[in-house]
């Protein structure tokens, strides 16, 4: 078992008992989770009329649920929505109508948003419809839907959530929870972006090209360890306390220690030429990141899955799409700082979009910055696709996956060395977390068994399902000791 420990050795926390990991995957991830669940509680229900997640007792072994971008989606809606979990047990109790279920009530919902869109977004939707792409028209709808309301990641996913689960801003980690899911521990898993000081790519809050004008930031303290930090928001789910379940990150990837660094420029001021005017200042130190964890039960579930799937995020480290992005608004990461509750989220945002024009950049928005803790958290796929790292490194040692690519890519990731897949080589993580060959597993990935698929599948290629066992490696980015079996 993994543990945690402060400085003096006294235990934090963790969680021991099997978990359930949800691989990332965006829309499919979330489709795959549905289904699965679907169908599997409806095996092991006794009783086909009038299926219920919590009477199949399908999930009643897991102590925890690590879940990933899309994953996170599903979880979210599983754990806290009773609208959705009647949508799984109804797909459960009749599975010759699962799939006009899902579609009346999960697909149209999500894309009735795009009613909203102005005739001008419509035009272009229309052309694509005409050439045959239907699903780019509709991604042209959704684009023009959420130029109106704000290009931010979290509202992408406020409205998805709202709309498919009727999950808004005012729930939050220990708001109530679903019969099924009272007592497990969910870990909302994310990447921290972190880059070194001397890190050749900073983190990019603001970007503008004319006049030349950015604010970056890196972290100073930290071992460098990688770019992206594995981190989660947990919470023990119906529970009446405050704190989170486990630690933030791994204190050997982030010292407590360690600040973060902002650095601001700005071209201007001269008067025969342009003469750069520069700011810097630092954060509070770290710590624990006290108010993402004593407090945990007032976070947002919104922000917490806008963090974990925000898949695109990693684009801050690039200046030309920053800039891009901050000339229209918007925010691909989620921002988040020192604030408590929802202000840990809200607070930060708001100062990153305050950030309007090259004049606003100064010593007092460079402070403001530093004096909030501002940092970025990014989609969790940065550090683990699949979800089991997360659920390893919080204590468990027995898990279910479920993954939803068609290649065990991400699974392979984990282990050790590079590996080949369908003639495609893929280098080695330079941060395994387990000692087996990737090559062997993905080797022993292709002779799982594979079931057979009803004869009106559409969409649904294969379902395979095996075991694999594997030992940790020492792991300072996850805080995992070597020789643990799982």
């Amino acid at each position: 078992m993994a543990t945690f420990a402060k400085s003096g050795g006294e235990p934090v926390g963790s969680v021991p008992g099997p978990a359930l990991a949800l691989e990332g995957g965006g829309l499919r991830a979330l489709c795959v989770g549905a289904a699965l669940t679907a169908g599997l509680a409806r095996v092991a229900s006794p009783n086909d009329e009038g299926v219920t997640l919590a009477a199949s007792g399908l999930y009643r072994k897991f102590a925890s649920l690590a879940s990933v971008s899309g994953g996170s989606w599903f979880a979210a809606s599983l754990i806290y929505s009773p609208r959705f979990l009647s949508l799984v047990e109804d797909m459960a109790a009749d599975p010759s109508f699962a799939s006009a279920q899902w579609g009346r009530r999960w697909t149209t919902p999500w894309l009735a948003v795009t009613s909203e869109d102005s005739p001008f977004i419509k035009v272009f939707a229309d052309l694509a419809k005409l050439i045959g792409d239907v699903g780019l028209a509709q991604d042209i709808l959704l684009a023009g839907y959420f130029w109106q309301k704000g290009f931010t990641w979290t509202n992408w996913t406020l409205t998805l959530l709202e709309t498919t689960a009727g999950i808004d801003m005012s729930c939050s980690l220990g708001s109530p929870v679903q019969e099924w899911a009272r007592g497990k521990v969910w870990l909302a898993c994310h990447s921290l972006a972190a880059p070194a000081t001397k890190a050749a790519t900073p983190v990019y809050i603001y970007k503008h090209e004319l006049p030349a004008t950015a604010i970056r930031q890196t972290i100073d303290g930290s071992p460098g360890l990688a770019q992206y930090i594995p981190a989660s928001y947990s919470f023990a789910l119906g529970s009446d306390q405050s704190a989170a379940a486990v630690p933030y990150v791994a204190r050997s990837a982030i010292p407590n220690d360690a600040r973060w660094v902002y650095k601001g420029a700005r071209v201007g001021g001269c008067l025969f030429w342009s003469c750069p005017n520069r700011y810097t200042a630092k954060s509070a130190k770290v710590g624990d990141f006290d108010n993402l964890t004593s407090g945990a039960s007032s976070l947002p579930v919104v922000s917490c899955a806008a963090a974990s799937s925000a898949a695109v995020g990693d684009l801050i480290f690039k200046a030309g799409v920053s800039s891009l992005v901050d000339d229209v608004s918007g925010s691909l990461a989620v921002w988040q700082g020192s604030g408590a509750g929802p202000a840990a989220f809200s607070e930060a945002e708001g100062l990153v979009a305050g950030l309007t024009s090259p004049a606003l950049v100064s010593q007092k928005s460079v402070d403001q910055l530093a004096a909030a803790s501002v940092n970025a958290a990014v989609d969790a796929g940065f550090t683990d696709t699949t979800g089991i790292a997360f659920a390893v490194a919080a204590g468990s040692t027995e898990i279910v996956a479920y993954l939803n690519y068609s290649t065990p890519d991400h699974l392979a990731h984990l282990f050790t060395g590079s590996y080949e897949i369908d003639g495609v080589t893929y280098d080695e993580n330079p941060s395994p977390v387990f000692e087996q060959s990737a090559s062997d597993i993905v080797s022993a990935y292709a002779a799982f068994t594979q079931l057979a698929l009803t004869p009106n599948a559409k969409l649904l290629t294969t379902i395979n399902v095996g075991t694999l066992t594997a030992t940790t490696v020492s792991n300072a980015l996850w805080g995992l000791p070597a020789g643990v079996t799982v």
